[in-house]
């Protein structure tokens, strides 16, 4: 599945990271100052990763 990764340098770091994840088997990637994130994240990442919500 493919995502246009255009809007900023963060969105690039963001696809980035999650193909990284996905190649490397890795479990998961941490967020930098969660809240000030680009507010596209939260489109793109359970477009690209199966999310877990956790109560």
């Amino acid at each position: 599945m493919a995502i246009n990764c255009y809007r900023s340098f963060a969105i690039i770091s963001l696809c980035m990271a999650l193909l990284l994840m996905t190649q490397c088997s890795l479990q998961g990637i941490g967020i930098w100052r969660l809240g000030l994130e680009d507010p596209m994240y939260w489109k793109i990442i359970p477009k690209k990763i199966k999310v877990k919500k956790v109560n």
